[in-house]
């Protein structure tokens, strides 16, 4: 079955070598090992091996999530230094676990939350009342969250 070329995936043409790089400079790109990647794009990890070889070609709808990944990076809210402090005073703050993504916990120090759980729900309750601090805490705190339905929703929507 031949298609025409409107329906070619966007890296099919290329040679093995070609989208190996492709794949590869993109997760270079992004800072991602292999076994971030495969969370980040819900992907095996066998498969990003695949994908980091070559071996297989990046079709459109990875290329969609790979793009999306990328913009999101270049666009993630952050907290300024005084928001950090704000949020210190409350009794939380956003730190990397093991994984090194940031989440929402409680600052052991400030001694004002029983457990992390309890400092999510304080932010969740402070971002229902509208503030901006804690719905961009939040924001950040849930990216880790983000599966592949959500990537190629975002990569697909049309720009804001």
């Amino acid at each position: 079955m031949t298609t025409t070329k409107a329906f070619q995936e966007p890296y099919d043409d290329l040679p093995l070598p070609r989208r190996n790089r492709e794949f590869r400079a993109w997760r270079y790109r992004m800072k991602l090992s292999q076994g971030a990647a495969a969370e980040a794009l819900g992907l095996s990890f066998t498969q990003v091996g695949i994908y980091d070889r070559g071996e297989k070609p990046i079709y459109q709808t990875l290329a969609l999530a790979m793009e999306a990944l990328e913009r999101r990076r270049f666009t993630e809210p952050t907290l300024s230094p005084e928001g950090h402090d704000l949020a210190r005073s409350e009794g939380w703050g956003l730190y990397a676990n093991e994984v090194d993504r940031l989440e929402i916990q409680r600052d052991d120090e400030a001694r004002k939350f029983r457990t992390d759980e309890n400092a999510v729900a304080f932010v969740q309750r402070r971002a229902d009342a509208g503030s901006l601090l804690h719905q961009t805490a939040l924001t950040i705190h849930n990216k880790s969250r983000v599966r592949w339905a959500n990537v190629i929703e975002a990569a697909t929507a049309p720009p804001r």
